[in-house]
């Protein structure tokens, strides 16, 4: 199967872990204070977790330069 019929959230799953990063940070906003805290710490490690899956798929990723 052609990676180019995936989904891009099959295809980048380290942007989708990223982005769903921003979802309880816009909720820590809206939501009493007492879950900011919580919601906060779930969006670092969401974020964290993303940007790990993106720099191991760079570093897997063979060098396409050109000597």
């Amino acid at each position: 199967m052609m990676s180019s019929v995936l989904p891009w959230y099959r295809r980048e799953a380290g942007l989708a872990v990223t982005l769903a990063g921003f979802v309880p940070a816009l909720l820590a906003v809206v939501l009493p204070v007492a879950l900011r805290l919580p919601l906060l710490g779930l969006a670092g490690v969401l974020l964290a977790a993303g940007l790990f899956l993106i720099i191991q798929r760079e570093l897997r990723r063979p060098s396409e330069r050109k000597s």
